[in-house]
């Protein structure tokens, strides 16, 4: 308690064993709800405006990756993800089957400041 106020430390989940995919990041709340958000928000974006409407060919999926730099480019902005690349970080490829795409999506979720480590030198 600080000032009469409860203070959160972290904002963690339950996960406790980590893996080379689901390093310690995957903890936070804050990330997941970042990722979990991509997730969603480009699904709806393929399905209100691509889904039977669009042309599966390069022309057609060159848009739909323009669609998805766009809003990605949108969460950079408000500090949601960081370090984005629009050239590299997004792939719209055919799917195995001729009605599929395989979007590839690299990000880096921005975390909170919650711990801090500090060096105090006397002069």
């Amino acid at each position: 308690e600080q000032g009469g106020k409860a203070v959160v430390e972290q904002d963690i989940n339950t996960l406790t064993s980590f893996t080379a995919d689901k390093d310690k990041s995957f903890r936070k709340n804050r990330v997941i709800r970042v990722l979990d958000a991509i997730g969603n928000d480009i699904n709806t974006i393929f399905s209100q405006y691509y889904l039977g409407s669009t042309d599966n060919h390069a022309d057609g999926r060159k848009l739909f990756k323009g669609e998805c730099i766009n809003y990605l480019d949108t969460l950079q902005g408000i500090s949601a993800i960081q370090n984005f690349d629009s050239t590299k970080d997004v792939e719209v490829l055919p799917g195995q089957e001729s009605d599929a795409v395989v979007t590839n999506i690299y990000v880096q979720p921005v975390d909170s400041m919650e711990k801090l480590y500090m060096t105090v030198t006397v002069r």
